[in-house]
């Protein structure tokens, strides 16, 4: 190939060690292994990445322009400082002319040097790190997403624009006598050490005068001269202007900001009249504009440096510029002060407001986020949708990954589609069907058998003869069948005793004497017809209900459940949730369907906040009541078109409206579920 930097041609080969002398390439200076550009005619080398590289690029440190690759830097004496990695360079150089902006091959090509760190940096996007929170190195802030980091790992990771400051030395307004050096660690040997212009303790990165002894934190050495004016108004001194000044370097832990109570710094601004001095930070807020008459507070408020404090907005502990009432110490973040008043949040489909705190009418029953889950304290600000009575933190409704969570939803239920078309679907039509467990018992197939065929069961003592409903039974055809397997009520075809009152639902006479329960992974169920007790009662581990039917048990573990919970699919869907449900290990959590804390629960993978017990994820579609004429629907919250209080026709109490109900919409009568369906009425018991 021809190349710009060389009067011969070059070609493409390996290159080996030749009497154990390394090649190092003549654009970036670094040892050569493998495939390379070389000269037949003299002793060039280039690595075939720098060989490749462009004539001109666009590089992201300098927008403005486009850079222009030279054999040597165009400076006499033909070399400069890359204005990318800080070091002092000679070879390779994109350069853009008219902004004297220079950056060495090797920062162009992938892998960056810098002065701060002894491994070449990449560039990475911090969100893919581990999930984990990035810090910068530099300036000790938290990286959001494009990122330098070690390509060793290290966990040393740069911002961009930080990786563009730190340099060998530089010339800084604050201190004009002399040159700045960077130094990894502050010097003195100190693990801390405060910056001489903003007073803050710094362990990190700092550029040090030795002949002064001045230092800057890396923040600071970036500000410029037009960003810090020779003279100020502060609302806590409104007399006279305040003027930048250099303060004696022996008084600097002697004086306190008349602001912010820290110690002053060698730089400061201050009044000479009235020995008025406050330091840097907080007089850069001042520059900042304050609220003067705030919608949430009665008093204006003073925009204050920041720092770490419990916001009177959200509640956090967080760090930030915070605006502060001085009349009656109101506190809040910056940005809880500068909250929209209407937002679109991806999570909820109509518009929140934000509300100075949890409306009243809403605190007597225990609200909590639409997001997150977590209780909503009534005295913090909120985003609301009122019809809905729907309410989420601040924080969770304005974070950034609210919406990418809405819009991914549609991607997971696509690559769950196949999943959920073989789950189980939830809520079974009414406990009134044939079986509750022919919507779990998918493996059993219930052959044709004709009338009359004679069954021994292992639960009776007498052989049982295959019957109908329809069927006239002695003197069962006026009264209600039950099952004594699931204590259920019988439809269709079933088992009797026709010496005694013994029934089976077919499918109850016909399970396996072994299973496999998701409730108790750890070892097989086997079926026992009576309770292990003189009361033949036991109590269902799963949901807690009482029983005197079959049950599955482990004699090792003393676990026992009922048949309904024994085929239990670990995995089932439901109406009220998009994501698919798995029953959870053990552990005590708030149902969002009745709002009470249960051991054993179904749970989403997904929002990690939504989950059921058993005895609500049974519940029916639909429901009876003697008072309304009409079938009553199981209804989920937010309900957005009953705008009005829901009282249960049963207790006449008022109903939680973020819990679930039975409605008809018709009559507009609601009923709590545990009115309908209360979890101790003796459902599982069988009466004889």
């Amino acid at each position: 190939m021809e190349h710009f930097s060389h009067e011969h041609p070059l070609i493409l080969r390996e290159v080996l060690k030749e009497d154990g002398e390394d090649r190092v390439c003549y654009a970036c200076l670094e040892p050569i292994a493998g495939h390379a550009y070389s000269c037949t005619e003299c002793d060039l080398f280039l690595h075939k990445t720098c060989g490749d590289q462009p004539r001109t690029i666009e590089l992201g440190f300098h927008p403005q322009h486009p850079l222009t690759l030279f054999q040597r830097p165009h400076y006499v004496p033909r070399t400069c400082g890359c204005d990318v990695c800080g070091r002092i360079w000679k070879r390779f150089t994109y350069s853009c002319k008219p902004c004297r902006f220079d950056a060495c091959i090797s920062c162009v090509s992938g892998k960056i040097r810098n002065i701060s760190h002894d491994h070449p940096l990449i560039s990475t996007d911090a969100l893919k790190l581990d999930g984990l929170e990035v810090i910068c190195h530099a300036c000790q802030k938290q990286i959001k997403d494009h990122a330098f980091s070690c390509s060793e790992h290290c966990d040393f990771h740069l911002h961009e624009e930080c990786l563009g400051l730190l340099k060998p030395s530089i010339q800084h307004f604050s201190h004009t006598q002399h040159l700045l050096r960077f130094h990894k660690r502050p010097p003195f040997n100190s693990s801390r050490s405060p910056c001489d212009y903003c007073g803050n303790s710094w362990e990190h990165f700092t550029y040090y005068c030795e002949d002064c002894r001045f230092k800057l934190c890396v923040p600071c050495a970036s500000l410029s001269a037009a960003d810090v004016p020779p003279e100020i108004e502060h609302v806590l001194h409104p007399k006279h202007r305040l003027s930048l000044f250099v303060r004696k370097r022996y008084s600097c832990s002697t004086e306190p900001c008349k602001c912010c109570g820290q110690f002053l710094a060698l730089l400061a601004y201050g009044c000479e009249l009235c020995k008025f001095n406050i330091c840097m930070s907080c007089a850069s807020c001042a520059l900042l504009p304050q609220l003067t008459e705030p919608s949430f507070h009665e008093h204006p408020l003073i925009i204050m440096r920041e720092a770490f404090f419990k916001c009177d907005a959200c509640g956090a502990d967080d760090k930030d510029m915070s605006y502060l009432c001085t009349t009656c110490k109101f506190w809040v973040h910056k940005s809880c002060a500068l909250l929209e008043s209407r937002i679109q949040c991806g999570r909820h489909r109509h518009p929140l407001t934000l509300s100075y705190s949890l409306p009243e009418e809403y605190v007597k029953f225990k609200q909590s986020c639409g997001i997150c889950g977590q209780r909503l304290k009534p005295v913090y600000w909120v985003y609301a949708c009122s019809p809905c009575r729907y309410f989420a933190h601040v924080k969770c409704a304005t974070r950034g990954e609210t919406e990418n969570f809405r819009n991914g939803e549609s991607q997971i239920r696509e690559d769950q589609e196949d999943l959920d078309s073989n789950l189980t679907s939830l809520p079974i039509m009414s406990y009134d069907s044939r079986n509750l467990m022919i919507s779990f018992l998918r493996d059993v197939s219930l052959k044709e058998i004709q009338r009359g065929t004679e069954l021994h069961h292992i639960s009776h003592g007498h052989p049982l003869i295959l019957c109908d409903v329809s069927d006239n039974i002695g003197s069962m055809e006026t009264d209600v069948l039950v099952c004594h397997g699931c204590t259920q009520a019988i439809t269709g075809s079933f088992y009797a005793c026709s010496q005694c009152s013994f029934l089976l639902h077919r499918i109850c006479a016909e399970l396996p004497h072994e299973v496999q329960c998701a409730s108790h992974p750890e070892h097989p169920l086997v079926l026992h017809p009576k309770a292990p007790n003189s009361f033949t009662l036991f109590l269902c581990q799963a949901c807690d209900r009482i029983s005197n039917g079959f049950s599955y048990r482990c004699d090792t573990c003393d676990f026992e459940v009922d048949l309904m919970c024994a085929y239990l699919p670990h995995t089932v869907s439901h109406e009220a949730h998009n994501h698919p449900l798995q029953i959870r290990e053990p552990e005590w959590l708030p149902c969002n369907g009745c709002n009470f804390n249960k051991r054993r629960v179904l749970g989403c993978n997904v929002c990690n906040n939504f989950f059921l017990d058993i005895n609500c994820a049974l519940l029916p579609r639909t429901a009876s009541h003697r008072y309304d004429p009409h079938p009553l629907i199981l209804s989920y919250p937010p309900f957005d078109q009953h705008p009005g209080e829901f009282y249960c026709e049963e207790c006449q109490q008022e109903i939680n409206p973020n819990l679930w109900l039975y409605h008809c919409s018709e009559c507009d009568q609601s009923f709590h579920t545990r009115c309908l369906f209360p979890w101790n009425s003796g459902r599982g018991i069988r009466q004889e």
